[in-house]
C-alpha cells in the first residue's frame, strides 16, 4: 500500500447568486510524510475537484479541510478546519439556514401611536457578517415576523433602535438594545 490520499471536493445546496465561489483547503499531516496542503475552488461552472496525492506510506490519520466562501456582494465566510475519514466532501451554502426578526408593538395604535420605525441588525463578529432590515409598526400591522440568512448556527446578536411617533406630533428614541427573544417596542 503506497498510500493514497483521494478526496472528492463536490457542492451541495449553494445558492450561487449569493455565493461566487467556495474555497477549499486540504491538508494532511503525519509523521513519515512530507506535509501536503492543496487548494480547490468549486463554482457554479465547476461544481466538483478531486484532489489525490501520493503518501508513499499507508493513510493512517484524517484527512484536514477547510472552505472558504466569497460571497457575491463581496464579504468572505471561512468555516472552522474540518477533519474527515470519507472519501467524499460536501460543501454547503453558508447561509442556508434562516432566523427571523420578531417584533410586536404594544400600545394604542389608534388613539395614541402614529408608527413606530425599527433598525434590526444581525451581527456574528465571529463570521464578519452581518444583516440589517428597516421596519414600519402602525395600525394594523402592529407585528412583524422578517427572515434573515445565518452563517452557521447563528452564533451572532440581535441589535435593535428606532423611534416612536405619536399621534400628537412628539417622537422618543428607542436606544440600540440587545435583544433576547421577541422584540417588544412601544408604550411598554
Amino acid at each position: 500500500d503506497i498510500g493514497l490520499l483521494d478526496l472528492q471536493c463536490e457542492t451541495g445546496d449553494i445558492d450561487w447568486t449569493k455565493v461566487g465561489s467556495a474555497q477549499i483547503r486540504v491538508g494532511y499531516r503525519d509523521a513519515g510524510t512530507s506535509n501536503f496542503e492543496e487548494q480547490v475552488q468549486l463554482t457554479s461552472g465547476s461544481p466538483a475537484a478531486h484532489v489525490q496525492h501520493v503518501l508513499y506510506q499507508p493513510r493512517r490519520r484524517p484527512i484536514s479541510y477547510q472552505v472558504e466562501y466569497f460571497l457575491s456582494d463581496g464579504r468572505r465566510i471561512k468555516d472552522p478546519e474540518r477533519t474527515t475519514e470519507q472519501p467524499m466532501v460536501l460543501v454547503n451554502d453558508p447561509l442556508g439556514r434562516t432566523r427571523k426578526f420578531e417584533v410586536r408593538g404594544v400600545g394604542d395604535f389608534v388613539g395614541r401611536i402614529a408608527q413606530i420605525f425599527l433598525d434590526l441588525v444581525y451581527e456574528d463578529a465571529a463570521n464578519n457578517y452581518s444583516v440589517e432590515q428597516s421596519a414600519v409598526l402602525q395600525s394594523g400591522s402592529e407585528s412583524l415576523s422578517q427572515p434573515y440568512a445565518v452563517v452557521g448556527e447563528g452564533g451572532g446578536i440581535v441589535r435593535y433602535s428606532g423611534t416612536i411617533r405619536y399621534h400628537d406630533g412628539t417622537v422618543k428614541p428607542i436606544p440600540s438594545q440587545t435583544a433576547d427573544g421577541t422584540i417588544m417596542v412601544g408604550d411598554v
